[in-house]
């Protein structure tokens, strides 16, 4: 089994597992065309180098099975990877404004988040809106052109 370490979203969380992609072709060359068949052996090949506790069992299966599906060339729709949260802008006080007022909305609200501030032009042209901050949660345009309040974010998120 490989020493590599590949970052997961397991629960909401980003978590490290050792030689995820040697399982994933051991998996693979199974041949196991059964979602429950391949969940059962994804984590029982992960547990050979991770720990993984009997009550986040399938939180790993679910997660396993996305990479699994990832590493056979499928899409996987952003939505099933957990909350994920973009600030849009070129790094103006009210982009970077709005991205502190959303670290303090998902604070407050307990949530795990993956948050991420795009400051790339050419990334932030692929969405096609020109006013910015722009927030995005989960692949879907929420506000453009303003800075939301912590109580709008959080209305926004719970």
């Amino acid at each position: 089994m490989g020493n590599d370490i590949t970052q997961v979203r397991i629960g909401g969380r980003p978590v490290g597992i050792i030689g995820l992609n040697a399982v994933l072709a051991e998996v693979k060359a199974l041949g196991i065309s059964d979602d429950a068949g391949i969940r059962n052996q994804l984590l029982q090949r992960v547990r050979r180098s991770n720990y993984v506790s009997s009550s986040a069992e399938e939180e790993y299966a679910r997660a396993l099975l996305l990479e699994y599906r990832r590493f056979l060339g499928e899409h996987i729709n952003e939505d099933s990877q957990g909350l994920t949260i973009k600030i849009l802008g070129p790094g103006c006080w009210q982009c970077d404004e709005l991205e502190k007022r959303v670290m303090t909305a998902v604070a407050e609200l307990n949530l795990s988040a993956a948050v991420e501030h795009v400051r790339d032009l050419n990334e932030i042209a692929k969405y096609g809106v020109a006013p910015t901050p722009v927030l995005v949660v989960n692949g879907k345009i929420k506000s453009a052109g303003k800075v939301m309040s912590v109580a709008e974010i959080k209305k926004l998120l719970a």
